[in-house]
C-alpha cells in the first residue's frame, strides 16, 4: 500500500513538471517572450502588496520592451501620455501568460523577473489605431525665389542689355509659399548677392548651385523666368482697357546637389488701363498659381523622398531587431523609424530622413553593411532589401 502511494506521487510530481514548462526567451506564434524585472517599494511592512506592485511593473516593463521595438525612442516620449493611458494601464491585455523566475525581498523593495510571452501583433494593432504608427511631418525647407520677369518698357520683351528692375513675379510667388508654410529668403537678400546675375551658371555646375545656396542660406533654389506677351481684345468690349498674359516656367533644385525635384508652369492674365499696370497685375497672378502649384507639389516629393522602405531578412531574435534599430538610430540624417511587421526572421521597416540631409538608400546600405556586417540583396527606388549575417 506503502509502495503504491509513493508511485502515486512521484507520477503526480512529473506529471506537474510536464505541465508547467517555462517558457523561453524569442519569437513564439503570436508573440514574442522576453524577460524583465520590476521592482516595488515595501511600505510599512506591507511585503504582500510590494510584491503585487513588483509583478504589475515587470509585466509594464516586458510590454515596454515591445513597444520600443516599433518605435523610436523620441516618439515614445512624444506619445507617453497616450500609450501610457491606452496600453501601459492594461499590460494584462497584451501577456498571454508569463513565468516567475526569481523574486525576493532586496533591503526595502521587493523585485520580480518575469519571463512573459508578450502579444506582438496585437501592441502594433493598437499603436496603429491610436495613430502613432504614422507619417511624421516633414519639414518645410528654406526657400529662394529667383525669377527673372523678361519684361521691357512698354509691355515688350526684354533685350539682352536689359536689368532685371522689377520681379513681381518672384515676390508673388514667395509670398504664396509663405502663406503655405515655407520659409523665405527675403528678396532683398538675394538682389544683394546678385543671384540673378549667378543663378544661370548655377543651373548647369552644382558646386556653383551649393555655393549659393551656402551664400543665401537656403536648401532649396526655383528658378526660371515669367514673359508677358499682348493681347489683342475687341476695342467695342474692352475700351481703353490693356491686356496681357504672362506665362512662368520654373525648376525647383535641391542646393546640396543640384537635382531638380519639381518642375512647375503657369499662365494668368491681367487687364488694366496702363500697361505697365496690366503687365504687374499679369506677372503677379501667374506667380502665385505657380507658387500654390508648386508648393503642393514640392511637398509631396520631399515627403516622398524623405522615407525609405526597408526589409531586413534573416533576423535571428529579438535581440536582432534591437540591434538593427540601434545601427538606424546611429545613423547620419535619420528622423524616425518605425517596424510596420516582424515575423519569421524577416522586419519591414518605415525609415524618415530629414528633410534637407543626403541620406539616402546608399548611405544606410552602407551604414549596415559597416556596422551590421548586412549584405544588400536589393536597392530600388527608395526601397532597400538587406540580409543579416
Amino acid at each position: 500500500m506503502k509502495s503504491k502511494t509513493l508511485l502515486a506521487l512521484f507520477a503526480f510530481f512529473i506529471g506537474s513538471c510536464a505541465s508547467t514548462e517555462r517558457l523561453k526567451v524569442g519569437a513564439v506564434a503570436g508573440g514574442e517572450v522576453v524577460e524583465a524585472e520590476g521592482s516595488c517599494p515595501i511600505v510599512s511592512g506591507d511585503t504582500r502588496g510590494a510584491k503585487e506592485c513588483s509583478l504589475r511593473d515587470a509585466q509594464k516593463k516586458a510590454v515596454e520592451k515591445v513597444i520600443g521595438v516599433y518605435i523610436s525612442a523620441k516618439t515614445r516620449v512624444e506619445k507617453a501620455v497616450t500609450i501610457e493611458q491606452n496600453i501601459l494601464a492594461n499590460t494584462e491585455g497584451y501577456i498571454s501568460k508569463y513565468d516567475v523566475i526569481k523574486e525576493g525581498r532586496e533591503a526595502d523593495f521587493y523585485n520580480t523577473k518575469i519571463r512573459a510571452m508578450v502579444l506582438f501583433q496585437k501592441i502594433g494593432d493598437e499603436l496603429k489605431a491610436l495613430n502613432i504608427l504614422r507619417e511624421p511631418s516633414v519639414g518645410l525647407p528654406r526657400v529662394a525665389v529667383i525669377i527673372s520677369d523678361a519684361v521691357g518698357s512698354g509691355g515688350k520683351p526684354a533685350t539682352e542689355d536689359q536689368t532685371h528692375t522689377h520681379t513681381y513675379a518672384a515676390n508673388s510667388m514667395s509670398e504664396t509659399l509663405l502663406k503655405n508654410g515655407y520659409k523665405i529668403v527675403d528678396p532683398e537678400a538675394i538682389m544683394t548677392a546678385k543671384a540673378y546675375e549667378t543663378i544661370d551658371a548655377a543651373e548647369d555646375d552644382p558646386e556653383t548651385m551649393k555655393k549659393l545656396g551656402t551664400k543665401l542660406n537656403a536648401e532649396i533654389i526655383i528658378f526660371g523666368d515669367a514673359k508677358t506677351t499682348a493681347v489683342t481684345m475687341d476695342k467695342n468690349l474692352l475700351g481703353d482697357m490693356k491686356s496681357f498674359r504672362a506665362t512662368l516656367s520654373a525648376k525647383a533644385a535641391r542646393v546640396q546637389t543640384g537635382e531638380v525635384l519639381q518642375i512647375v508652369s503657369a499662365q494668368a492674365s491681367g487687364l488694366d488701363a496702363i500697361d505697365d499696370a496690366a503687365i504687374q497685375k499679369a506677372l503677379e497672378a501667374a506667380g502665385r498659381k505657380a507658387g500654390d502649384d508648386l508648393g503642393r507639389e514640392l511637398h509631396e516629393r520631399l515627403v516622398k523622398n524623405a522615407s525609405i522602405a526597408l526589409i531586413a531578412v534573416n533576423i535571428k531574435n529579438f535581440d536582432g531587431l534591437e540591434n538593427l534599430k540601434k545601427a538606424l538610430t546611429a545613423t547620419s540624417g535619420i528622423k524616425d523609424l518605425f517596424v510596420r511587421s516582424f515575423g519569421e526572421g524577416a522586419a519591414n521597416l518605415d525609415i524618415y530622413l530629414e528633410a534637407a540631409g543626403q541620406t539616402g538608400v546608399q548611405e544606410i546600405a552602407g551604414s549596415l553593411t559597416a556596422k551590421l556586417g548586412a549584405t544588400v540583396k536589393r536597392m530600388e527606388g527608395n526601397t532597400l532589401e538587406i540580409a543579416l549575417p
